[in-house]
């Protein structure tokens, strides 16, 4: 792949990525919530649910969506799944008007079956072997950058690299 083939494929997921006019995002942003991958079905039905109801309110208020609803008050929510307002009360940050609302998403959700519901993240496992190649890998390339005067962290992230091991795990390119 050349530097142009990898720009546009960069440029492509960027703008998939990234709001259109009516300020619609990617499908699914709202998985990237930190705290997301620890919910169970119904809660992350919730969590969508949650999600859009932000976006959309923030949209109409042209306002930032995490200056009304904080991400992991988001998440607080979705792990709780209130029954009635009292639940709610005593979250520090949320507000009293947002309330009913939070409520009333949480006995939709309660309504769903479980095939209605988003499916959870697969766990990736580590092996040991994949955690050691890892650490090799990036001292390696610290190595390398630090030799060249580069930035390891803009070269390349541990999440990276742990993605490239995961890959080469599965025989993947």
């Amino acid at each position: 792949m050349d530097r142009l083939e990898a720009a546009q494929e960069e440029f492509t997921r960027l703008i998939h990525w990234s709001p259109d006019e009516e300020g619609e995002v990617g499908p699914e942003k709202w998985r990237r919530i930190k705290g997301a991958g620890q919910l169970d079905r119904k809660k992350l039905a919730l969590l969508k649910m949650i999600f859009d109801w932000r976006e959309k309110r923030a949209s109409k208020l042209n306002r930032p969506a995490r200056t009304l609803l904080r991400d992991d008050l988001v998440i607080e929510v979705a792990k709780r799944m209130p029954t009635a307002d009292r639940d709610l009360t005593l979250i520090r940050g949320l507000q009293a008007r947002d309330i009913p609302d939070l409520v009333e998403m949480a006995n939709q959700v309660r309504k769903l079956t479980p095939d209605q519901c988003p499916e959870p993240p697969e766990k990736e496992i580590e092996t040991p072997a994949m955690v050691i190649a890892s650490g090799v890998l990036s001292a390696v390339l610290g190595d390398i950058c630090i030799r060249q005067k580069l930035a390891q962290s803009l070269v390349a992230s541990l999440s990276e690299i742990r993605a490239v091991v995961r890959a080469k795990g599965q025989n993947k390119p």
